[in-house]
């Protein structure tokens, strides 16, 4: 996947989730093969060092719904310096009329009236209208966006926020900031990173204007990670000691993916602190089985989970007059709101301890 020419030039191709490893080289040219399905961060990281050695980028991609490849050709088509062209194949002359009857026939035999016409005018139309087939929440964000609820949505004062957390393996983080106002629910800001210790994520609680209400921390978050003793809670709660932490028990999938699609008609979502993570939840989709011609019962895992499980966990994590019934008891412990729960600071460092004696003792 690298060539060296004797120029000294290199070639080499990268996925767009491993983009980190391209940081501190210095290309003078990215292409970004299906943009529409790439993570929209890579862009962001490697655009300075492109406009540093006045670089070049190209996006090729089919439409994947009204994601961060609808926000690019919106941009290049006012863009002074950027060239956009959008060509669905019956402009092209690579295909007959005859030939896209023939595609379009079968595209409905393997997937439905419905489906079927979605993903052709995707793949042969260039239509940004289709939700990215198998998504999740494409038709509640394209409702959202057609409703005006995407849109400048800015901190309301008085209202204290919720976050709700995704903690990656790999320590890649993703948080949602939202409020609650009467019967809508106000998400504010998005941030991801990754490659950081705990200690960076509550610097950036700490620089956002915002009055917390609690953060609610997915079933890991009672875990040691990040090159620390103490649990990823604890290590918040020490850090954000006036805050209210919480950490949810290890909950269904697809218990949480019906909480975001209950909360999802109330959301205003800001459209520019929230545009990364729209996209990614516009692309959070399910895995297709091409053997079986049918869609698993599992999402897809790609660039899009990080921001699409934070999201779950605020869901799971705003108070219950936002949930169905069923879903009101995936909380598990709450950490430090002695109104609703034993466990303080002192008890959660001491818990951990026993835990990590019982580990070594196993050991």
């Amino acid at each position: 996947m690298f060539i060296r020419f004797k120029c000294g030039s290199t070639w080499q191709v990268v996925g767009s989730d491993n983009f980190h490893g391209v940081i501190g080289s210095p290309p003078y040219g990215v292409v970004f093969s299906e943009w529409s399905l790439a993570d929209p961060e890579a862009w962001s990281q490697i655009r300075p060092i492109l406009r540093e050695n006045n670089g070049w980028a190209i996006f090729i991609y089919t439409p994947k719904g009204k994601n961060h490849g609808w926000t690019t050709l919106e941009f290049a088509k006012s863009e002074p310096g950027w060239y956009h062209d959008v060509q669905p194949a019956s402009e092209t002359g690579m295909f007959t009329q005859t030939a896209l009857d023939e595609e379009l026939r079968e595209y409905i035999s393997e997937y439905g009236e419905d489906d079927g016409r979605a993903y052709f005018d995707q793949e042969y139309n260039c239509s940004f209208n289709a939700p990215l087939l198998g998504s999740y929440y494409g038709s509640y964000l394209g409702k959202a966006r057609a409703e005006g609820r995407v849109a400048a949505v800015s901190c309301e004062p008085g209202l204290p926020v919720y976050t709700g957390w995704d903690l990656g393996r790999s320590d890649d983080t993703a948080i949602w900031f939202a409020q609650r106002n009467s019967g809508a629910v106000r998400v504010i800001d998005y941030y991801r990173s990754s490659g950081h210790t705990m200690d960076h994520y509550a610097k950036v609680l700490a620089e956002k204007p915002y009055v917390y209400a609690e953060h609610v921390l997915p079933h890991d978050g009672s875990n040691q990670m990040m090159h620390a003793p103490d649990s990823l809670a604890l290590q918040l709660m020490k850090m954000r000691p006036n805050d209210k932490v919480r950490v949810l028990r290890r909950d269904d999938v697809d218990a949480g993916i019906h909480a975001v699609r209950q909360i999802l008609p109330l959301c205003w979502f800001d459209d520019a602190k929230c545009a990364s993570g729209l996209s990614a939840l516009e692309s959070y989709h399910r895995e297709w089985d091409d053997t079986k011609k049918m869609f698993k019962d599992v999402p897809c895992h790609d660039w899009a989970s990080h921001p699409a499980d934070a999201f779950r966990t605020l869901a799971l994590g705003l108070p219950a007059s936002y949930q169905n019934k069923t879903e009101a008891r995936s909380p598990l412990i709450v950490i430090g709101d002695r109104s609703r729960t034993t466990m303080t600071l002192d008890d959660a460092y001491a818990r951990d301890k026993r835990m990590r004696a019982s580990r070594g003792r196993r050991i």
